[in-house]
């Protein structure tokens, strides 16, 4: 995947924000392998399309003041957005 068209983050909050802001998600990928105790550790990298909308999401979501438009959202869009990532995720085990 070309880097510069695509934003990358292995962030399941923000992954989840961007999602029930109708940002489509091309893509999760394994980032690392890591041996930890005997255990092995995953972590996933969520893909999207970059824009320049997706990027002022990305610093209002890190950034934003809790009254900015942009950072509101429907409670249960969130959840349910982040419940289908979840089983999304555990389907990739």
């Amino acid at each position: 995947m070309n880097i510069n068209k695509y934003y990358r983050t292995s962030n399941f909050e923000l992954s989840v924000f961007l999602i029930a802001k109708n940002f489509h998600l091309l893509n999760i990928e394994n980032d690392s392998d890591k041996k930890i105790e005997e255990e092995i550790s995953v972590r996933k990298t969520f893909i999207f399309n970059h824009s320049p909308e997706l990027k002022n999401l990305v610093r209002v979501f890190y950034f934003g003041k809790d009254s900015e438009p942009e950072i509101l959202i429907n409670a249960r869009k969130l959840l349910q957005v982040r419940r289908n990532l979840k089983t999304q995720l555990i389907n990739l085990e």
